[in-house]
């Protein structure tokens, strides 16, 4: 059999045991979703209750609950790196990671992946992690997207949801 090998398959190997196929371990540079799909161009995520791998920089901490100005959030804001920023500009960059078992510290500047699924909840897109990777510290942050005020109405921010802004 020339095919393709699956999880719970086992090697052709004729004249010894078979060996069961084990995939090796997710990690850092795998494939994964780029932020702007996971966020569409909507007002919510064409993704909601899809498990999927996202890659980016922290830029928001929001997890330790020790902390008097961290906001209790149980998570961070990660964005999409230069190479990684679509063409559309109804799709934010940025997304709300929930990480509730913060068992890894997670710093601003962190280029990190995560494995979760995707919801909206009080109409922002988040992904819930259940695996988080830092893959590497001290990274530069993207640049801020630019805002003027006023706006018509609050959906006009939804292109920026979860990116670093300034005014």
């Amino acid at each position: 059999y020339t095919g393709t090998i699956a999880l719970g398959e086992a090697y052709n190997s004729p004249g010894a045991l078979n060996a069961i196929f084990v995939p090796r371990p997710e990690a850092c540079g795998d494939p994964y979703t780029l932020i702007s799909a996971v966020q569409g161009s909507g007002l919510s995520s064409p993704l909601v209750s899809t498990e999927v791998a996202i890659e980016g920089v922290v830029v928001g901490d929001f997890q330790n609950n020790t902390a008097v100005d961290d906001g209790n959030l149980n998570g961070f804001y990660l964005q999409s790196y230069t190479a990684d920023v679509d063409s559309d500009p109804l799709t934010s960059e940025g997304i709300f990671v929930y990480y509730p078992s913060g068992s890894m510290d997670i710093q601003t500047s962190d280029h990190v992946r995560g494995r979760g699924m995707i919801s909206e909840y009080n109409g922002q897109t988040e992904i819930t992690v259940s695996q988080v990777w830092v893959c590497s510290t001290g990274n530069p942050l993207p640049v801020p997207a630019m805002l003027s005020l006023p706006v018509e109405g609050v959906n006009e921010f939804e292109p920026y949801e979860g990116m670093l802004v300034t005014f």
